[in-house]
């Protein structure tokens, strides 16, 4: 090999960590709470199934932990002294997702909140990850909700996916300039929702006055819709006044006179604000700027001023506990009306999930919530047992009750897709436990109805994610199909780019590992195992395959491990079309001719109408065939064994003799192979590598650094805009991202922050031509080096040339056309340069 390509590094090896406690300590609730919480989740009509959803950093979890404080402050029972009370109020468990600040897994939580008119409401909320390569956890939880709540930062406002550069405090922004922000949010996130959604459907669109916006600062603990303020104002207010009205000229461009007590669309005079700005934000404004300071005198009137808590006993405070006084009526009032419950919502959800018949009986019974039909429940998430070695099913009761003690069935199948074709099995297992999640707690009941949420655990606790039923439901519904599984990889949102190479330090414990390794990709669902002994997990990124290299070593395994990476997935392409290529099985009874060109999608193979007569019936037998050859062509492609894209193959002629051996369907496969490989050859294969769009928000001082730092990871800015802060949008080869984030942060001192989601395709610098020569700038045409060490370290060490591509093949390929066998030869002696 070349000596310019560097070596691999050596394998790091990791001593077992005592497994130490991963759970943060749980809180208890009272009886009552308890009781509460079974009556409404009878009663669907009174269910709201959500999922939080939002960018990273900008407050899912703190406002989650804010709804737990606020509306559990009756029912906790914390054994701590006052001042850690925040510490026990954090709804998330994960010790792993405390000390880096971030959540990683969805976390559900039941919480009873309610609304302006005192009816408590069941609120199932999910708490999802906003990093990019835990998306899987996203989908999962988008899979069990009616509805999304959207987090979105005030200052940062739309992004893909971001960090909170400074916080409202900090940045002082006056409140005209926060009204004018919080309205192109709005106005942002419309034109996201107008563009996604199918002209067939309609959506309402989001503003404030219809009240599906609830402002709240999850950081000094007030939330209010303006529905909710307008109500508030009416009930502290002297004189009596309709909220409904009051509450629809404070968004928009209404002004209040004083003089004729009413509100006008046009100013007053010239000193008139807007009413968002003069009843809303300027008391906040005021009310954050007095709350801090000590011995202000007017911080109590202040307090009534805003109109947010009814009591001001503890103004005094000279911290933002005196703020957080506020109920959750108007966030719980925005659920109520605008999500629908959970027996509504089931309709227009199982038109997505479930593919067996609209009219079954069993269809209709989930569509109703129909407590007294089949059991019929899906289960999208596992979330491990206190020993972490089996597993508990979370999801979601569609039909009838699930009862501890009860003996249900789990329907699977051979075939992880939905296939009418594909016999299903009902495997029995009994129901031992059930739980609902509340935060820490994990309350223990004996029955859920439909539409709740719940938490089973079963004899077999590792049972593949799947549909849970009646264990007899076969004889009542023999047309019973199991919910279609997730799809991971809608829109690539959930890629496997990055990759690393592991192996238990022992050998003689490899059933050992491969069963360890098992149990983890129940946690990361995305996550691929290959290999057995010396095994290669394909992971989302940098982060994904770290966390789940943690766990793995101090949760599921108990075995010393070393490991080689990270390092990143490639795909392979042509640079230009081909010219129709045939091939031939051996006894020449066989032809096909193809055509390669290049198309900006995955790899597909394609027919015109053929010159030669074939027989339908026996073009349908030879179908299988040939999409099998195709399919093996392009999973390994010739450089490095990486999967192609972005190719078409066109079938333009087929010449097929009736089947006559039992080698028939290999001649076919091998004929159709040769045939693909011919034609990839003759338009030059290339590596592609993957990319990042990576958004970047610092200050406008920081521009040089961060162009010096892209430069020299071969990144390049395609937008940048300056508002209160710098956003720089730019390309980056995920090759070049390990540590990004590490070092944008430190050599920023923090005043810097970017987020990074998976963006496409690129073409690698990479010339076959000319790889045997030596270049004075590795960098130009780095894809040797990948090509060759990726070869490496799948033991790729024998040439292709001589296993696919030898000199019986060139023969049978050119036949006696000289010239093409020269051709072939002058390509097969270039493509062993290529390689060696």
């Amino acid at each position: 090999m070349d000596e310019e390509v560097e070596q691999i590094s050596e394998l790091t090896t990791i001593k077992p960590v005592k497994r130490r406690e991963h759970e943060a300590g749980e809180v208890s609730l009272t009886p009552q709470l308890e009781k509460l919480i079974l009556k409404i989740m009878s009663d669907a009509t009174r269910v709201r199934n959500v999922a939080l959803v939002g960018p990273l950093q900008h407050g899912k979890t703190s406002f989650t932990d804010m709804l737990v404080k606020r509306q559990h402050a009756d029912f906790i029972d914390i054994a701590s002294p006052v001042h850690n009370i925040d510490k026990y109020t954090q709804f998330t468990t994960k010790l792993d997702e405390l000390e880096r600040t971030i959540s990683i897994k969805a976390v559900p939580i039941s919480l009873v909140l309610q609304n302006s008119n005192s009816v408590p409401h069941l609120c199932n909320i999910m708490e999802t990850p906003g990093h990019p390569d835990f998306s899987d956890e996203l989908i999962a939880a988008l899979r069990l909700a009616d509805g999304e709540v959207l987090i979105v930062d005030a200052v940062e406002g739309v992004t893909v996916r971001c960090f909170v550069v400074l916080l409202i405090g900090e940045l002082k922004l006056s409140p005209e300039v926060a009204y004018y922000k919080l309205q192109d949010t709005i106005k942002v996130i419309n034109e996201h929702i107008k563009y996604v959604t199918p002209p067939a459907e309609h959506i309402q669109a989001i503003d404030p006055s219809y009240g599906n916006v609830c402002y709240a600062s999850a950081k000094e603990g007030w939330l209010f819709t303006l529905q909710s303020f307008a109500k508030q104002c009416a009930k502290l207010h002297p004189n009596p006044f309709d909220a409904n009205n009051f509450a629809s000229y404070l968004w928009g461009d209404w002004y209040f006179d004083p003089v004729d007590k009413c509100f006008k669309e046009k100013q007053a005079d010239s000193g008139a604000k807007l009413s968002f700005v003069q009843f809303v934000l300027e008391p906040l404004h005021k009310l954050h700027s007095q709350g801090i300071e000590v011995d202000n005198k007017n911080v109590e009137a202040t307090f009534r001023e805003v109109c947010l808590i009814s009591s001001c006993s503890n103004y005094q405070l000279n911290d933002r506990s005196a703020f957080g006084s506020s109920s959750a009526t108007g966030f719980t009032d925005m659920l109520v009306e605008h999500i629908p419950s959970a027996g509504k919502a089931a309709r227009h959800k199982l038109k997505h999930i479930y593919p067996g018949s609209k009219t079954s009986g069993i269809y209709l019974a989930m569509e109703s919530c129909y407590k007294s039909g089949s059991l019929m429940a899906d289960i999208p998430k596992l979330y491990p047992r206190y020993d972490w070695r089996y597993f508990d099913s979370f999801g979601r009761v569609y039909s009838g009750e699930i009862e501890v003690g009860d003996t249900i069935g789990i329907l699977s199948s051979d075939n992880d897709a939905d296939d009418d074709e594909d016999p299903l099995r009902i495997l029995d297992e009994k129901v031992t436990m059930l739980w609902v999640y509340l935060g820490r707690q994990k309350v223990c009941v004996n029955k859920v109805p439909a539409g709740a949420w719940v938490l089973i655990e079963v004899d077999n606790g590792d049972k593949k994610a799947t549909t849970f039923c009646r264990s007899d439901i076969k004889d009542f519904h023999p047309d019973v199909r199991k919910f279609k599984p997730l799809q991971l990889n809608p829109f690539h949102v959930v890629k496997r780019k990055v990759e690393a190479t592991i192996e238990a330090t022992n050998r003689e414990t490899q059933q050992e590992s491969y069963r360890d390794l098992c149990t983890l990709a129940k946690s990361y669902a995305p996550m691929i195992t290959e290999g057995y002994g010396d095994y290669t997990i394909l992971g989302t990124g940098e982060l994904y395959l770290d966390s789940a290299w943690k766990d793995l070593t101090e949760l599921y395994s108990a075995l010393e491990w070393k490991s080689a990476g990270p390092f990143v997935s490639f795909s392979e392409t042509i640079s230009k079309s081909s010219a129709k290529c045939s091939a031939v099985t051996c006894d020449e009874k066989n032809k096909i001719t193809v055509a390669l060109f290049k198309y900006r999608f995955p790899s597909v193979l394609l027919d015109v109408k053929l010159l030669s007569e074939i027989d339908d019936s026996l073009l349908k037998k030879v179908a299988e065939f040939i999409h099998y050859g195709f399919r093996h062509h392009v999973r390994e492609g010739p450089l490095c064994g990486e999967p192609m894209r972005d190719v078409t193959f066109r079938i333009l002629d087929l010449e097929i003799e009736p089947y006559e051996s039992d080698g028939y369907r290999h001649d076919i496969v091998a004929m159709v192979y040769r045939a693909a490989y011919l034609a990839l050859l003759k338009a030059t294969p290339v590596l592609m590598e993957p990319l990042y769009r990576v958004q970047i928000y610092a200050l406008e001082e920081c521009r040089g650094v961060i162009l010096e730092l892209l430069n020299g990871r071969r990144g390049d800015i395609i937008s940048e805009v300056t508002q209160s802060t710098c956003t720089y949008e730019a390309k980056l080869p995920v090759t070049e991202s390990f540590g990004f984030a590490k070092e944008l942060h430190h050599l920023m001192r923090g005043q810097a922050h970017c987020s990074l989601t998976f963006d496409g395709w690129a073409i690698a610098p990479f010339l076959p031509s000319c790889i045997d020569q030596t270049f004075s700038s590795p960098v130009k045409y780095f894809g040797h080096k990948y090509v060759l060490e990726t070869r490496r370290l799948k033991k790729m060490y024998k040439l292709t040339s001589d296993a696919k591509f030898d000199e019986m093949t060139i023969s049978l390929l050119a036949g006696e056309d000289s010239e093409l066998h020269d051709q072939l030869v002058g390509l097969q002696h270039q493509f062993k340069k290529m390689i060696c």
